[in-house]
């Protein structure tokens, strides 16, 4: 099964907290806008509703009043007719009014007593216009009779029409706590929802943490057990090379006492014999001697060209630790960016990511100093091959001459050639021992080297490793549970001893 990284998990946990905050507010926000949209048609319809009740409330009094104006001023026919124009148009206006309240109304209740109200209004109505007869036939001198007649009919319409004002009013009232209500009751749930919800992500991350620690803490004690070993073997490598230097150091005293034995045969060979035979011996061992520096030079090239390729190897070395350097930088990047991003509670994650940033870049600076010492190296290696290669071309031209003058000697010096035969494979042999051991002694330095390295990198790797403990345990608990590698430092301090 495929592991989720740490990357991934925290993007997850995120993208579900966002998720969860945007469908609540959003959804907070569409039953607030259906609410306030319910409560506006409400509102409208309500306030038309009553604003037609007062309406017709205030027209039906004006009506009252018009009657009023009739039975004081009806005597003259001007105002006669004035304000039985204003009576029939008040009227008309409170009869329509009726009409739209009985079929607008939004409760029976309501539209019951808008009803009644219109029924007792036209009975009314109807007494308004055998009183206004009455008063017309009478040329309006009989007031106090046609007020009489209508004496008292108005006072159930009248109440009628105060009480649908009222009960207009009432309703408005509870329809606006009903819609108050509502909104309270939507903002409670959604607030209990988001509250589990986010209790429910708060669990799930709790987990994933704990997950994520685990997995990190393990990784810590491996890779500590990893560094121990790796300086564990480099002190080892260390106390070996070391060995081999000293072991290649008495061969080569060895060797030179060899050496100065042969010289010394040689020396005693040349002595017993004649002029010409000293002069065949001086031309053959000037040959021998081309020969062997030949050899040598030979040699020498394919020492520097070995150089040379383990100079090419060390630089890929390099640059594979040139390429972790960055690659750890971006990932210190990506911490530091995750960590600006989480704000306060991210600020200890950013400091140790800046931390491991900068130790990737010493790290990345000091493959950099390392490769252009190694390019440099063989640049100069490169150079003295070609000079080597002009020294062995001149020492060829040498060795051909000489074997024209052996040529002419060769007849007198046959006896001494043998002997002197015998000392330059001896002399050969110590040369091909002496360029064995320095080699041997080089390598030794290399891997003396190359240990010391190693030492140093697992050294940065603890660092690295108590760093990743603490930022997961807690300084004090990567402190306890770090197990110094005594043992290795102990024989690495023993191996730069002997060196010295």
């Amino acid at each position: 099964m495929k592991r989720t990284t740490v990357g991934t998990t925290i993007w997850l946990l995120v993208g579900l907290t966002w998720s969860v905050g945007t469908g609540a507010a959003g959804f907070l926000i569409y039953r607030s806008n259906t609410i306030a949209a319910n409560y506006d048609r409400m509102l409208e319809r309500e306030v038309y509703i009553q604003d037609s009740a007062r309406q017709m409330q205030v027209r039906f009094k004006i009506q009252v009043q018009d009657w009023k104006d009739i039975l004081l001023r009806g005597y003259d026919p001007a105002a006669l007719a004035k304000y039985s124009q204003a009576f029939h148009e008040d009227e008309k206006a409170v009869r329509d009014q009726a009409e739209i309240l009985t079929r607008d109304a939004p409760d029976p209740q309501i539209r019951g007593v808008a009803e009644t109200f219109a029924q007792a209004h036209a009975e009314l109505g109807s007494h308004y216009a055998a009183a206004m007869q009455s008063f017309i036939r009478a040329k309006g001198n009989n007031p106090r009779d046609v007020d009489k007649m209508v004496k008292g009919q108005d006072r159930a319409p009248t109440a009628l029409v105060d009480k649908l004002v009222d009960l207009l009013h009432q309703r408005t009232k509870a329809e606006r706590a009903s819609q108050k209500q509502a909104l309270a009751s939507q903002s409670w749930a959604v607030s209990i929802t988001l509250l589990l919800a986010f209790a429910g992500i708060g669990t799930g991350s709790g987990f994933a943490i704990r997950s994520m620690s685990g997995t990190l803490r393990r990784t810590a004690c491996e890779l500590r057990e990893t560094a121990e070993q790796v300086a564990s073997a480099a002190g080892q490598v260390a106390v070996a090379s070391q060995s081999l230097a000293q072991g290649s150091s008495q061969q080569a005293a060895s060797l030179e006492e060899t050496s100065a034995s042969s010289a010394e045969i040689d020396s005693m060979a040349t002595r017993s014999t004649e002029s010409s035979r000293s002069a065949a011996g001086l031309v053959t061992q000037s040959q021998r001697t081309f020969a062997q520096t030949a050899e040598a030079l030979a040699q020498m090239v394919a020492s520097m060209e070995d150089i040379s390729a383990q100079s090419g190897k060390i630089s890929k070395i390099i640059k594979v630790i040139d390429e972790i350097s960055f690659q750890t930088n971006i990932l210190a990047l990506n911490a530091a960016v995750e960590a600006a991003r989480a704000g306060e509670a991210g600020m200890g994650f950013a400091v140790v990511a800046d931390e491991v940033r900068n130790l990737s870049q010493r790290c990345a600076q000091a493959a950099r100093d390392t490769t252009s010492l190694i390019e440099e190296s063989i640049a100069k290696s490169t150079g003295g091959k070609a000079k080597v290669d002009q020294v062995a071309a001149a020492i060829r031209m040498l060795a051909e001459e000489s074997a024209k003058v052996k040529m002419l000697v060769d007849e007198v010096n046959q006896g001494s050639q043998e002997q002197s035969r015998g000392i330059g494979e001896v002399s050969k042999a110590i040369a091909q021992m002496q360029q064995v051991t320095q080699g041997t002694a080089a390598s030794a330095e290399e891997s003396a080297a190359a240990a010391e390295e190693l030492s140093a990198q697992s050294q940065m790797l603890r660092g690295t490793v108590r760093q990743l403990a603490a930022m997961v345990d807690g300084e004090q608990q990567a402190l306890r549970g770090e197990v110094a590698p005594v043992t290795a430092r102990r024989l690495y301090g023993l191996s730069q001893d002997r060196a010295a």
